[in-house]
This record gives C-alpha cells, sequence and structure tokens, in this order.
C-alpha cells in the first residue's frame, strides 16, 4: 500500500462511501441496486480503490467486464460483451429535439488507445481540471455498447484516489448539471455529432 505525502498508509475511502457512490451511481441511471447490478459494481470499486492504494489506474477494459461479468446471461441482457468495445453505432437523446452519436465503432480502438496512452504519461497530481477532462474524454468515446457511464465515473474516482482527493457522487438532482458539462466538452472537441432531424428518425426507427 503506497503512503501519503507524510509518509503515513493509506486506507482510501471506507465502505460507506463506496456503497454510497455505487448506489447513486446506479440510481441516476436506472440501474437496480440489487444482484449483479450492485454486486458486481462494489466489486469494481473495492478494485480501484485497491490500485489507486497501489499508485496505479485501472483500464477501462477491466473495470467493464467486471461489471457486466455473468450479466450476460440474462435475457435481456444478452449480446454484451463484458470487457469488449463496441461494433456498432451508439446514441442517444430522441427523434425530435438532439440525437447524439457517439464515433464510429472502428474508430474506438484507436481513440481509446490514444485516451490510455494520455492517461498513463500524466505526471501526478492529476488536478480537479485534469480529472474532469479525462472523464468528458472517456465519455465522449463511449467505448462500450454499455456502461460508459459507470465505467467512466469509476475511472474520474480513480484518479481522483490518486490525488489523495474526493470523489464526486453525481445524484439526481446534479445529473442534469453534470451531463451538460459533458456536452459541452465534446462539442468543444468535435468528439460527438448531432444528428439531423431526418438522420435522427432513422436512427431511432433502427432500433426496432
Amino acid at each position: 500500500m503506497r503512503n501519503r505525502p507524510d509518509g503515513t498508509g493509506i486506507r482510501l475511502y471506507g465502505d460507506a462511501t463506496m456503497e454510497r457512490a455505487v448506489l447513486t451511481s446506479n440510481e441516476v441511471e436506472g440501474i437496480p441496486n440489487s444482484g449483479l447490478f450492485l454486486d458486481n459494481h462494489l466489486t469494481a470499486f473495492k478494485a480501484v480503490r485497491t490500485a489507486a492504494e497501489e499508485g496505479e489506474i485501472l483500464h477501462p477494459r477491466v473495470l467493464h467486464a467486471i461489471l457486466f461479468a455473468g450479466l450476460d446471461e440474462i435475457p435481456e441482457l444478452a449480446g454484451r460483451e463484458p470487457g469488449l468495445y463496441r461494433t456498432r453505432r451508439v446514441f442517444i437523446g430522441d427523434p425530435f429535439t438532439n440525437t447524439v452519436i457517439f464515433p464510429d465503432p472502428r474508430k474506438v480502438q484507436e481513440f481509446m488507445t490514444k485516451w490510455w496512452e494520455a492517461a498513463l504519461d500524466i505526471v501526478l497530481p492529476y488536478e480537479e481540471s485534469r480529472r474532469w477532462h479525462f472523464h468528458a474524454w472517456f465519455e465522449s468515446i463511449h467505448p462500450f455498447s454499455d456502461g460508459n457511464g459507470r465505467v467512466g465515473r469509476l475511472l474520474w474516482w480513480n484518479m481522483a484516489m490518486l490525488d489523495y482527493a474526493s470523489i464526486d457522487i453525481i445524484g439526481k438532482y446534479a445529473y442534469d448539471v453534470y451531463v451538460k458539462r459533458l456536452e459541452q466538452w465534446s462539442e468543444r472537441n468535435e468528439y460527438v455529432s448531432l444528428a439531423s432531424p431526418e438522420e435522427a428518425k432513422l436512427l431511432w426507427a433502427s432500433r426496432g
């Protein structure tokens, strides 16, 4: 276990903080706080905490594999591939206002390689602005078919722990502001695009 700057050992964040962070993260996305949905998320947080205590950051694919272990056996979640990047286009929004389209799946590996190399290249501390930059950058790539918000927040917390900083727990009342901040980063960095009304209707129709 690594030491604080003053040389004393550190146990980063107690179980109560961990549980509150996980329960809130699931709640804002409508994820059940029970069964594997909860157990896997708690396990992923513990893995992040251990990595930070050793001065490390976990790879997003590792976190995704932990989060989705066993969930692909649930009928309504069939087709989920724990730890693997998406192979299809993903989008959010609605067909009548702004539909946000994330990067082409053929670009995901390239974008995530750049993200990971940049994350490893940072000399600590990450500092708040850098932590947000990497979090928003990850969310704008949206590398997985599902679970990007949960994985992204785990990475965000991992970086905060490396700085001995408090973690940001985004509750339902702050969620809209959080999403708007992500959108503003994406617009400035041109990582996402808005579909035309016609394209949006076709995309949503393709969901079946």
